[in-house]
C-alpha cells in the first residue's frame, strides 16, 4: 500500500513538473504601466489644477482672518484705554468678543476646508486609480492572451518581506512595452 501510495505521489510530482514546463508566464510592471498611462498623467494635471486652486482659495481664506484678528486687536487695545469713558470700553469688550468667535469660526472654516479638499482629492484619486487599473488589466489580459499567456505576473510588486514579488524572469515574458504602447494609441496629440 505504501509503494502504491509513494509511486502515485512520484507520478504527481513528474506529472506536475512537466505540465509547469508548458505553462506560459508573461510579466508586466503594473506601476510603470499605471504611472506611463496618458490618462493617469491627464488626470494627475487636473488634480494639481484642483489643489493649486484650493490653495489660492486657502491663502485667501487666510487673509480674511489676518483682517479680523488685526480688528480684533485694535478693539481688544480700545478695552484696555483708560481714555474711553467705560461705556465706550464696555462696547468695544463686547465687539472684541464677536470678533474673537468670528476668528475662530475663520479657523474652523479654513481647517474644514482643507479637510474636504484633502478627503474630495483622495476620493478622485481612488477612482481614476480603479478605472485606469481595470482598463490596463484588461489590456494585459488581451496582450497575454494573443501570447498564450497561462499566468501573469506583476513584476512591480513588493512583498511583505521587502522583497520583490518576482525576483527574476526571463526579459522575453515582460509585455510591459507592448501594452504601453497599445494604451498610449489613443492618447490625444498635442495638435487636438
Amino acid at each position: 500500500m505504501k509503494k502504491i501510495f509513494l509511486f502515485s505521489l512520484a507520478f504527481g510530482i513528474f506529472t506536475a513538473g512537466l505540465q509547469a514546463q508548458n505553462l506560459k508566464i508573461v510579466t508586466v510592471d503594473m506601476t510603470r504601466l499605471y504611472n506611463e498611462y496618458y490618462k493617469t498623467l491627464e488626470a494627475n494635471e487636473k488634480i494639481k489644477g484642483s489643489l493649486g486652486k484650493a490653495q489660492e482659495t486657502v491663502e485667501e481664506m487666510v487673509k480674511e482672518g489676518q483682517t479680523l484678528l488685526e480688528d480684533y486687536k485694535s478693539i481688544f487695545e480700545m478695552t484696555q484705554n483708560d481714555a474711553l469713558t467705560e461705556e465706550a470700553r464696555l462696547k468695544a469688550q463686547t465687539d472684541a468678543e464677536s470678533m474673537a468667535q468670528q476668528l475662530k469660526d475663520k479657523e474652523r472654516e479654513i481647517q474644514q476646508f482643507r479637510q474636504n479638499t484633502q478627503r474630495s482629492v483622495q476620493q478622485r484619486q481612488q477612482t481614476y486609480r480603479d478605472l485606469f487599473l481595470d482598463e490596463i488589466k484588461g489590456v494585459v489580459l488581451e496582450v497575454s492572451r494573443e501570447r498564450n499567456g497561462d499566468l501573469i505576473l506583476d513584476s512591480s510588486g513588493i512583498t511583505a518581506l521587502g522583497i520583490p514579488g518576482v525576483i527574476y524572469s526571463d526579459p522575453s515574458w515582460d509585455v510591459t512595452s507592448l501594452v504601453l504602447e497599445r494604451i498610449n494609441a489613443s492618447a490625444p496629440t498635442e495638435e487636438e
